[in-house]
């Protein structure tokens, strides 16, 4: 129980934007859509700043594309980019993932270690986690291209209805399988790494030159 509420209030702080966002737009329209979710944005941060923590990197991403979005259709006044808006979310949120590995840390890890915060798990940090944290990330990169490319294909060979109910299955079915297969199987796939010999603890050594 207590590994659960961790994971959902990691959920909620790094994704919440995006959520209430998408929750109030299904329910109430564009305009509460963007004002809930800048609101929720205000007080997550300033709670965050509050505590003396740091505003995550996927945070802040989140943060962004939900304003931008939002405010990009609520200046044209109804849903224009509706029928090829997953598609251009789908496109930015691979390009982040990707950006990530250019940096010290890559997102899943970045979101591993947060998720210990919260009260989850802890994977404990080291070659090999690392190793599978960005292996993981790029799972991520080519998931969110190959998904941007699969709503573009519906978006044009569908009605705009059939392309949301296809989208609304496929999406939530493949997001939340790779998800629960990137939480709660880490250990066993490190494992399995390990034993293929990809990983750098199962490396061999490099041959000492002699004196």
């Amino acid at each position: 129980m207590k590994a659960l509420v961790g994971i959902v209030a990691w959920i909620l702080r790094d994704f919440g934007p995006l959520l209430v966002f998408y929750v109030t737009n299904h329910f109430f329209g564009f305009v509460p859509a963007i004002i809930v979710a800048m609101a929720w944005s205000v007080a997550d941060v300033t709670l965050i700043k509050l505590r003396k923590q740091e505003v995550s990197t996927f945070l802040e991403f989140s943060i962004t594309v939900t304003l931008l979005f939002g405010v990009v259709d609520l200046y044209l006044q109804g849903p224009f980019l509706f029928r090829y808006e997953a598609v251009l979310s789908n496109v930015v949120t691979g390009v982040f993932f990707a950006l990530t590995l250019r940096g010290k840390k890559s997102l899943i890890q970045e979101f591993a270690e947060r998720r210990a915060l919260a009260g989850g798990t802890a994977v404990p940090i080291n070659p090999d986690t690392i190793y599978y944290f960005r292996l993981c990330t790029r799972v991520w990169v080519v998931y969110f291209f190959l998904k941007a490319a699969f709503y573009a294909w519906t978006a044009y060979r569908y009605d705009l209805e059939k392309a949301l109910a296809i989208r609304l299955l496929v999406g939530n079915v493949t997001f939340y399988a790779l998800l629960f297969v990137s939480i709660f199987l880490a250990r066993p796939i490190i494992l399995s790494l390990r034993r293929l010999g990809l990983t750098p603890s199962a490396r061999p050594e490099p041959a000492t030159p002699p004196a």
